[in-house]
């Protein structure tokens, strides 16, 4: 089953950031979350939760890096 979900973060500068990901549940059980906006984080879990809960963690360590090198992410917010 894929899923598509819209994870908030608001840790980095107290501004509120949207990422859609995709979640799907593979053929061995267990769970595969996408981003959207950085092809590059794929994340896994036992759980859905816990699948969506490593996206997180891998977008804000992929945030801190870009700010880190002194490279910007500019989000384009997009109309659903």
């Amino acid at each position: 089953m894929t899923t598509y979900k819209r994870l908030f973060l608001s840790k980095l500068a107290n501004v509120i950031m949207k990422f859609d990901v995709l979640v799907e549940k593979d053929a061995e059980g267990f769970y595969q979350v996408e981003v959207k906006d950085f092809p590059e984080i794929v994340t896994f879990g036992k759980t859905r939760e816990e699948a969506i809960k490593n996206a997180r963690e891998a977008i804000t360590c992929h945030l801190e890096a870009l700010k880190k090198s002194n490279r910007v992410y500019q989000q384009i917010e997009v109309p659903a």
